[in-house]
């Protein structure tokens, strides 16, 4: 499904030179260029994006690549996005990540992953966007403290809220929670209206959780709204 955002889409010919050329490529991998489109509404961020994030946060080497590659990959898996999972699976594949790896995402607890990279994607499932209530548990962050220093998990984290928030603006909600599904709903005390602080509440554990539900991102997403549902995706 190809994305469905409505902020105004930048033609390729009044995009800047280099904006161009990603405009080739992301055509050339993805045979759609929405993102770089949209992007062309601000070109100034899209260097930050390329230039700042990736180059100096994404891949600053500080983390394995390997890691934060499959941490990307499994944000791109449960949002749905089928344009994020073909680029991030070529650079996957580059960073080292195997192809028993990449299908094995879904059920990484009992996959081909070291304790190091299956605590890494258990954070990851507390910052995904289907978990709106998840946040840093004790027991995630002494899972996550065996292998990475405080700091480290932090900076996933920034790179997990970037990720994440780019999924919603370069889309609309539709694109990545549109699917066959089953839903059944539950109530909790009370509404969950604050998401707009939601990640900065998961990074410091206050995110603000009343139902005390465990969220298991491979079957099971939870959707803004009140009462909560619980969306079972086939």
């Amino acid at each position: 499904m190809k994305p469905e955002p409505h902020i105004k889409r930048v033609a390729k010919d009044d995009l800047p030179e280099h904006m161009q050329k990603s405009w080739d490529g992301s055509m050339a991998l993805h045979k759609d260029a929405t993102f770089v489109e949209t992007f062309g509404n601000a070109p100034h961020m899209y260097d930050w994006y390329m230039d700042d994030f990736y180059k100096k946060v994404f891949y600053s080497g500080r983390i394995e690549t390997s890691v934060i590659e499959l941490v990307r990959l499994r944000l791109a898996n449960i949002h749905g996005c089928a344009h994020c999972n073909r680029g991030d699976k070529v650079a996957a594949r580059e960073a080292g990540v195997s192809e028993e790896q990449i299908e094995g995402l879904d059920d990484y607890e009992n996959g081909p992953f070291t304790e190091k990279e299956k605590a890494a994607l258990a954070l990851t499932d507390v910052m995904v966007l289907t978990n709106p209530m998840g946040s840093v548990t004790k027991e995630i962050h002494e899972r996550c403290a065996k292998h990475f220093t405080d700091g480290e998990m932090m900076e996933m984290g920034v790179i997990m809220a970037v990720l994440c928030g780019m999924a919603k603006s370069s889309s609309s909600p539709s694109t990545w929670l549109k699917k066959r599904i089953t839903a059944r709903s539950f109530r909790v005390s009370k509404p969950q209206n604050n998401l707009p602080k939601i990640f900065y509440a998961i990074l410091l554990g206050t995110s603000p959780c009343t139902s005390g539900l465990r969220h298991r991102a491979h079957t099971t997403a939870f959707a803004q709204t009140t009462p909560c549902t619980a969306v079972l995706a086939d």
